[in-house]
Order: C-alpha cells, then sequence, then structure tokens
C-alpha cells in the first residue's frame, strides 16, 4: 500500500468516523435483538419440531448401526478414504491442516482491501474448506444404511 493509498483511506475512515453510527448503545442493540431472534427460532424449533428420539440403547440389538452426530459425519465419512493404518491421517492430519490453514489465513492473506470481493484468495481458501466439509457430510448421510428389523421382536 502507498502513501497515496493509505492517505485516501485516512480521509475515507476520519469521514466515516463523524458520520458514523455508536457502537454503545447502537450496535449492541442491533446485536441484541438478532440474538433475541436466533434465540426464538431455536425454541421455537426445539418445541414444534423437536429432535428424532432413538430407542433405549439395547445390547442385544446386533441391527443397530452407529453413527456419529451430524457435525461429525464429515470426519466419519474420512474414514471411507483412509482405511486400517493410515486413518490417523484422514482424521487428524488432514483436518489439522484445514484448521491451521484457516487459522493461518489472516497471516497469509495481507491484502489491504477490507471489501470481500477484492479478497478472492482467502475466499477460495474458506470455501473449498466448507464445501469439502459439506459434501463429506452429504455423502456419509445418504450412504447411512437402513436400520433392519430384526427377525425376532418382542414387540408386537
Amino acid at each position: 500500500m502507498n502513501e497515496e493509498q493509505k492517505q485516501s483511506y485516512k480521509e475515507k475512515y476520519a469521514k466515516a468516523k463523524q458520520k458514523g453510527i455508536k457502537f454503545y448503545p447502537d450496535i449492541i442493540y442491533k446485536d441484541l435483538l438478532v440474538t433475541f431472534a436466533i434465540f426464538i427460532l431455536l425454541i421455537g424449533l426445539a418445541t414444534f419440531v423437536g429432535v428424532a428420539s432413538e430407542p433405549k440403547a439395547d445390547p442385544s440389538d446386533s441391527a443397530y448401526i452407529p453413527r456419529p452426530e451430524w457435525y461429525f459425519l464429515w470426519l466419519f465419512e474420512m474414514l471411507k478414504y483412509f482405511p486400517g493404518q493410515v486413518e490417523w491421517i484422514g482424521t487428524a492430519v488432514l483436518p489439522g491442516l484445514g484448521v491451521l490453514a484457516l487459522f493461518l489465513l489472516p497471516f497469509l492473506d495481507r491484502n489491504p482491501k477490507r471489501h470481500w470481493s477484492k479478497r478472492r484468495w482467502a475466499i477460495s481458501i474458506m470455501t473449498l474448506v466448507v464445501i469439502g466439509m459439506v459434501v463429506l457430510t452429504i455423502l456419509a448421510a445418504v450412504t447411512t444404511p437402513r436400520k433392519q428389523k430384526p427377525k425376532w421382536s418382542p414387540e408386537p
């Protein structure tokens, strides 16, 4: 960033600061409203939609297919691609590198522009990580085998 760009940025910042909005109470109020709306949404979903409950654990049920919660399905799917002796690569090394890349991204992308459209490199890395996790989660959910009823069941 050259001196002309720095001066231009400082002038824009000074104008925005004079015209700006106060953090307290304006921004705090907006954050409070959004947080409350999300809270109400979660309460409504928990009340009216609920969570699909599984039956109680039965150690004699050999047809039960254990699966992790949805937020770990992408990691569970990695076990298919890294079986046996190399599963530590798919479950520790690759996710660790992904987290490290996201952590280092602000330090690696030294673009002085602040708008998201001017930061294509950082946005594309973040998008690739998120799309990878979403695709692996969908693949794990789609390939989940259906639970079969045991041949003998004590329930009528």
